[in-house]
């Protein structure tokens, strides 16, 4: 077939369509139904999928991190200690740096003419490093005279006005401010079995100051870093391993493996795409029957036009054409109305349900793609019938 013979097959579908606009519009709709919930449901779990990934990398992929758990009465361990920092560098050949910190709600800063409330975290010299965070203005505090210092989030700077150099008094302790961190998204930490934390709202002060250096004090959570050489699951193993025995095997711990999470979820929120996408194509394979239908319908109305066709010379292959073009015409209407609608209606979640979404390309690409298709496959059917029609029978039947 050449271009020119497509063409005016294309404008005879066309106007076949427009002279039964009822039905080619319910056609229509089953299709433009089936890629709106394409759309909409890829768009949808696309950015649960991306909210869920980003809680998982705030905590640090390449990171293990370990906290406290409710102690029991007569328990042998001591619970989560300072030296199990220490315990973990000795006992084991992992390439990794550490850090540790207790933590303290509801503790009072006070500068010149402000006091609120924030989060107090008493750390260990490598904290900022581990948790890589980067200063703003000033410095951490020198190692010679840590008892006299202290650090503060960029919102609780900026809400005392703080500026390194300033005296703060914290839980009626002064300290002089050495520096104040730049921005930090909070740690995602909903599901995890961790506490929630958010640097931007905490002051940090030195843990050898508020408790000493005594390897078995308390502390809240252990941060290990692990490099980027290391088998990672295998610095899971050995860290768990090293503490249990450490603890005696009491569970006073959790061990919390961010890379795992993220790998979980990702399975999960590809399976939870996988079902939407299905009850999707589902609702395009209902258009489908549709268009089949109104196929067969038409080409019966049709029957002697048909056979005409043929007299004259048309071969069977342009008949084919000319309904498989007349399915094609409704679905790339469908088809474009329905991903423009499906836009719309996760747009309409995101603002109304406060829901991320991901508003893909590909998603859009694939739905337009999967209703074509199933204009085809659904015209293959009764095209190939009127193709193999007898002119003559055709001309009879009328």
């Amino acid at each position: 077939m050449h271009l020119r013979e497509i063409m005016l097959d294309l404008q005879d579908a066309w106007a076949d369509i427009r002279s039964r606009p009822f039905r080619s519009a319910l056609s229509a709709i089953g299709i433009c139904v089936g890629v709106l919930s394409l759309v909409a449901m890829l768009s949808i779990t696309g950015g649960a999928r991306e909210e869920a990934l980003a809680g998982a990398e705030s905590l640090g992929l390449d990171k293990i991190r370990i906290e406290a758990s409710t102690r029991e009465e007569g328990a042998r361990s001591a619970g989560l200690i300072a030296g199990d920092g220490a315990t973990l560098l000795q006992e084991t050949a992992l390439n990794m740096r550490l850090a540790y910190f207790e933590r303290t709600l509801n503790a009072t800063v006070q500068a010149d003419n402000a006091r609120l409330t924030a989060t107090r975290f008493a750390v260990s010299p490598e904290f900022f490093n581990v948790e890589a965070l980067t200063f703003e203005h000033g410095l951490p505090w020198p190692d010679r005279e840590p008892a006299l210092n202290c650090v503060v989030g960029a919102t609780l700077a900026r809400e005392l006005n703080a500026v390194p150099g300033d005296t703060l008094v914290v839980n009626d302790s002064a300290c002089t401010l050495t520096g104040t961190l730049a921005a930090h998204p909070a740690l995602v930490t909903e599901g995890t079995g961790l506490s929630a934390i958010d640097f931007d709202t905490s002051v940090f002060v030195p843990y050898s100051a508020l408790r000493g250096t005594y390897p078995r004090t308390r502390i809240t959570s252990l941060v290990v870093q692990i490099a980027a050489e290391e088998n990672f699951e295998n610095a899971v193993r050995e860290i768990s391993r090293t503490l249990r025995e450490a603890h005696e095997d009491e569970q006073d711990f959790t061990v919390v493996v961010p890379r795992a999470l993220a790998a979980q979820v990702d399975e999960t929120q590809s399976l939870f795409t996988l079902i939407m996408s299905a009850i999707a194509g589902l609702a395009l394979l209902v258009g489908g029957i549709g268009i089949a239908n109104n196929l067969l319908a038409t080409i019966a109305e049709q029957t002697r036009e048909i056979g005409l066709r043929m007299a004259v010379g048309a071969p069977p292959q342009r008949v084919l054409a000319l309904y498989v073009l007349h399915a094609l015409c409704i679905c790339a209407v469908g088809a474009f109305v329905g991903a423009f609608l499906g836009l719309a209606v996760a747009g309409a979640v995101q603002t109304i349900a406060d829901w991320r979404i991901h508003l893909s390309v590909p998603a859009v690409l694939v739905g337009v793609a999967f209703a074509l298709l199933t204009g085809v496959l659904s015209a293959s059917y009764p095209a190939l019938r009127a193709s193999r029609m007898s002119p003559a029978a055709a001309l009879i039947d009328h």
